[in-house]
Parts: C-alpha cells; structure tokens; sequence
C-alpha cells in the first residue's frame, strides 16, 4: 500500500521546489499569499499560555532583521 501524500513541507524544500529563496515565501506569507505552519510540542506562550500542536505562524514573525526587503526590489508573485 503507497504511503499518503506528504501534507507539510519545510520552507526550504518548497524554495527549492518553485526556485525562489525562502524569503519570498515568507514576504508571500507576511502579504497573505500563503500560510505558514509550525508543529509544536507543549510550549509555553505569551502570559504563560500553554500551546501545542499545528499552528499558524504570521510572515512578519520570521522575517529577522538580515532579510528585511530591500526598497525598490521587484516582488515576484507566487508560482501556479
């Protein structure tokens, strides 16, 4: 019996996949092109929150400082 399709990929894999930088997919998620997820185990969040399980994790969350966008750089839009 064939395994079922793979639902989750890291960002990395799919870069390579649509030959973009993984930075595009995250400016696409910031814009609300697409969505990132993260599986988590039990953490603790803001105010002591317990959190675990599929998240969903905003663009501007994993941009970090070296990859902000450099003004005047074409965008390219998502693939498909």
């Amino acid at each position: 019996m064939p395994l079922p399709p793979k639902l989750f990929y890291p960002i990395c894999e799919i870069a390579g996949r649509w030959s973009v930088s993984p930075i595009d997919i995250v400016g696409w998620a910031k814009d609300g092109w697409i969505a990132l997820s993260a599986a988590l185990p039990l953490v603790e969040a803001k105010q002591g929150r317990p959190v675990e399980g599929l998240v969903e994790i905003s663009g501007q969350e994993v941009l970090v400082p070296a990859a902000v966008r450099i003004a005047g750089r074409p965008r390219r839009t998502p693939p498909g």
